[in-house]
């Protein structure tokens, strides 16, 4: 499914599914999901300060992959995360795009920290 057509709803539904399956893998990965949200939020700013064309831009997005494909090699129980982001990093082809990936982000890492507490019959 295309990004453009994928409703935010969506988007955090199944970024609550991915926490899901990171959190049930019994591994801390808070390092590893924050630094890939790092390069997501670096990227971005890239792209909105207009910078030259020696620089980032939207249409290099894809090359994230690499560095999803690092996270997955240091850790292998991100595998669900890189699986849900791949085919997105391949089709994102605007500023919109990258905002859903980024909100998608943000809901797997806010899931991830809130399971253990829902879980406990917290909040």
């Amino acid at each position: 499914m295309a990004l453009n057509d994928l409703k935010y709803e969506t988007i955090i539904q199944k970024a609550e599914s991915v926490a899901e399956a990171l959190y049930n893998s019994r591994k801390d990965l808070d390092t590893q999901l924050r630094k890939f949200y790092g390069y997501l939020l670096k990227f971005q700013r890239n792209v909105e300060s207009k910078v030259t064309d020696k620089h980032q831009r939207i249409d290099r997005l894809p090359l994230l992959k690499a560095k999803a494909a690092y996270l997955v090699a240091r850790n292998n129980r991100l595998v669900p995360l890189v699986q849900q982001l791949e085919p997105w990093l391949n089709k994102a082809e605007s500023i919109e795009d990258l905002e859903k990936i980024i909100r998608f982000m943000e809901g797997v890492i806010s899931f991830y920290k809130y399971i253990p507490i829902k879980r406990r019959g917290g909040r």
